[in-house]
Formats: C-alpha cells, structure tokens, sequence
C-alpha cells in the first residue's frame, strides 16, 4: 500500500505471507515490477527509507567508490601515493604499514620461507 501504491495487494491472498509471495513467485515480482519500473532509483530509495522497508541495492563501481561508509587509506608505493579502501573493520591505522613494498623486495624471505616447508 505505501510504497507499491496498491492498497489491495495488502488483502489479496496470494499475498498474504512470505510464503504465499514465494509460492506465486511470478505474481509477486510482476506486482512490485509494475510500480518499480516506474521511478529511477533515488526515488525509489527514498520511498522505501521513508516507510521503513529493508531494501538491497546493486552498485556500480563508481557508485561504490563514493559510498558514505567507505573509508580510505593512502599508502606509498614506489611509483608515488596510492589511495585505496581500508579494512572493513576498525582498526589503528597507525598500527598499518602504509607503504606497498617494491616488486622483488620480499622474494628471498619468501622463498626461504618455502624451502622449509617439508613435503
């Protein structure tokens, strides 16, 4: 009724549960097709944020690189500063190496560490 804007679909049967919605599967999605495909996204967005109704979105690249929660971290490189995400969780980033070491720095460590290894 609030969002779909068809105070019968409330009422209808077929509608009722979750589990009438999955078992008419076509019904349901022609139903909220019908109502979706008429806005663009943001106002889409906003009408299920205004009636309180969980939504998913599918994000672009570019969409995602500028999303509100992402956080950045720069970090040297040998070919100057690079920008990118920082972890998901909380950490100290003071306590993070900013630096991406050289191609090649690490390659004697590493295979030493591999030579180790017992088969």
């Amino acid at each position: 009724r609030d969002v779909l804007g068809d105070a019968n679909l409330g009422s209808d049967p077929i509608f009722a549960t979750n589990v009438k919605r999955v078992a008419h599967r076509a019904e349901t999605d022609a139903a909220v097709a019908r109502f979706f495909n008429q806005l663009i996204a943001d106002d889409l967005i906003a009408a299920l944020t205004r009636h309180d109704i969980a939504f998913g979105r599918v994000s672009d690249m570019a969409t995602l690189s500028t999303h509100a929660e992402l956080r950045r971290i720069t970090v040297d490189t040998i070919n100057g500063p690079v920008s990118y995400p920082a972890r998901a969780g909380r950490f100290d980033e003071n306590k993070i190496n900013p630096t991406v070491p050289g191609l090649g720095v690490d390659t004697d460590a590493v295979r030493n560490e591999f030579s180790k290894i017992e088969s």
